[in-house]
């Protein structure tokens, strides 16, 4: 009989040569490779991370500061934008952490995943 979930230490290479842990996802997942910014709630210092897929539910990214299960984060990053005339905007995310994995092979990278509670866009002016 096989197992129903993959481990969280289990991961498979993409396309791009990143590896991604095989949990499986709640809901439709996007593969959206975007900087981004964390931080526990009420905490004013930001972490640096990469978005690695995402849905309307939830993100999963690779970060440099472990965050435990049940914490709740806020999330910043800004979405390109298709046309050079558009503002970019930025999307405010607040969530709760749900998962974490260490990534194979590195003391200082941890994939977390985060349930999102709510979100919302803040246009940013246009860069000239």
């Amino acid at each position: 009989m096989g197992r129903l979930r993959p481990s969280l230490t289990e991961t498979k290479t993409t396309e791009g040569g990143r590896d991604m842990p095989t949990f499986p996802p709640r809901a439709k997942r996007f593969i959206i490779l975007l900087p981004l910014r964390y931080r526990k709630a009420g905490e004013t210092q930001w972490h640096e991370g990469t978005i690695l897929n995402m849905s309307g539910t939830g993100v999963l990214f690779q970060g440099d500061e472990l965050l435990e299960p049940k914490i709740e984060v806020e999330i910043r990053f800004v979405m390109p934008t298709p046309a050079k005339k558009e503002r970019p905007a930025e999307i405010v995310c607040y969530g709760t952490v749900v998962r974490t994995a260490p990534v194979v092979g590195s003391d200082s990278a941890f994939f977390i995943a985060v349930s999102l509670r709510r979100y919302h866009f803040v246009r940013r002016s246009r860069s000239v």
